[in-house]
């Protein structure tokens, strides 16, 4: 085989299985909080990693199977390898497709709901009508006391 060839025939084959096998952990990692879906994605992979291993032995091995069946059986040789690959790919993608759309377990809500703060552009106007101070370093103004420029509380309550 012309060498150009063979080295772009491996990064294709590094590239396609370094892919496979990232997946393979990842939802190895992921399979507790994804449930089905994850041991779905993982047989997706596996199966495909599967046709990517094949698709290596079948470029390695066809001209010695060529040689030993003869060439007039080269034609069922392609079909037979060509059926086998494209079965794989297809339950690879297949296995892939239905781990994207497989129920999820429900995701596991907090004990208690936490403490939701109003912003604080809320707060301050309440608390100054009921007399509180409305931000740090404030204070609402003494009787007597002349009111200072700005936002003032309401009159007349």
């Amino acid at each position: 085989m012309d060498m150009v060839i063979v080295l772009t025939t491996g990064i294709i084959v590094l590239v396609q299985g370094s892919v496979l096998v990232t997946g393979i952990v990842l939802t190895v990692a992921k399979r507790r909080q994804q449930g089905r879906g994850a041991m779905l994605g993982l047989a997706g992979c596996l199966v495909l990693l599967l046709e990517v291993v094949f698709g290596v032995v079948r470029s390695l091995t066809f001209s010695s199977l060529v040689d030993s069946m003869g060439i007039s059986s080269a034609n069922t040789i392609i079909l037979v390898e060509t059926a086998v690959s494209s079965l794989l790919s297809a339950v690879g993608i297949g296995l892939l497709i239905m781990a994207v759309v497989a129920r999820r377990p429900p995701l596991q809500q907090p004990a208690a709901p936490g403490w939701q703060q109003q912003p604080a552009w809320q707060q301050y106007p309440q608390q100054a009508e009921q007399g509180q101070p409305s931000a740090p370093g404030w204070q609402p103004p003494q009787q007597g006391e002349p009111p200072t420029p700005g936002w003032q509380p309401p009159q007349g309550r």
